[in-house]
């Protein structure tokens, strides 16, 4: 088992907490310091929650990046890397529909499981496309490809300097889960 070094070092300063009289300066000034780090680790688990899906899709498009080694990308490109992207899930989204209508049932997916909650994220990910308001970096800008390839995965702070833009339109379409289907069986 993996030891916590951080959770050692809180305990180790309980003690030494306990160790202390109570009304002392310095119970106080560990108590302080006790309340700080916590304080911090609760702030750098919100901040890790608040940015939890911009990473994800920061991480997929940096993955892109890694295996093209592509200076740039045009604006088509960019836009069938976007598709790409909506429809990552559709193949486990597919095998859960034909699971759950394999056994005589309707192949309705619970809203709440895994594959419920990709295909809801793909119907809102497809509306943002058709509607222009789907943000994906910047990919044009040889700058912006340059920072995604050095960004260091999961670094907030880093990924905060990678420029994005919108993609889409109504013109731009998105294979359906029926036709992924198809094309999974064949």
């Amino acid at each position: 088992p993996k030891l916590d070094k951080k959770a050692i070092i809180r305990d180790h300063k309980l003690k030494k907490l306990a160790a202390a009289h109570p009304q002392s300066r310095k119970a106080s000034q560990l108590h302080q310091e006790l309340l700080h780090n916590d304080k911090k680790t609760q702030h750098l688990a919100a901040k890790d929650l608040k940015w939890k899906r911009q990473l994800r899709k920061f991480e997929w498009f940096q993955k892109v990046v890694w295996m093209d080694e592509k200076e740039a990308y045009s604006g088509p490109e960019l836009l069938s890397i976007a598709i790409e992207f909506i429809t990552r899930n559709d193949e486990e989204i597919c095998s859960a529909v034909k699971d759950a209508s394999s056994g005589g049932g309707k192949g309705m997916l619970a809203k709440t499981s895994k594959p419920g909650l990709k295909m809801t994220q793909r119907t809102n990910e497809e509306e943002q496309l058709h509607k222009s308001e789907f943000v994906v970096p910047d990919l044009t800008a040889p700058k912006v490809v340059r920072a995604l390839r050095d960004w260091k995965t999961g670094n907030v702070d880093q990924m905060l300097l990678i420029k994005t833009r919108p993609v889409g339109g109504p013109d731009a379409v998105v294979p359906p889960f029926a036709a992924q289907a198809a094309a999974s069986a064949a």
